[in-house]
């Protein structure tokens, strides 16, 4: 929708510069990914991230996301660059 809201934090320039690699290697953004965990996390599937935020589980919930959307999001990028 059009009702967005930019949202800022502070993140360490090391990991969010590998994450921003990974999403791009992944054909996808950053905020993509923040997105889904955003939605994910309201909808109680990231429950555990509230105490315990490791990076294992991490790139485990962002590769889980990859796998089921990735395909789908190329997709949608290819058809409108045949525009």
């Amino acid at each position: 929708g059009t009702d967005k809201k930019l949202a800022s934090f502070n993140c360490d320039t090391a990991l969010w510069s590998e994450f921003r690699s990974r999403c791009t290697e992944r054909g996808t953004t950053a905020t993509a990914v923040l997105t889904w965990c955003i939605q994910w996390y309201l909808a109680g599937s990231l429950e555990d991230l509230a105490t315990e935020p490791t990076p294992e589980r991490i790139k485990a919930l962002v590769d889980e996301y990859l796998a089921e959307s990735l395909d789908s999001h190329l997709m949608s990028i290819l058809s409108k660059r045949s525009l």
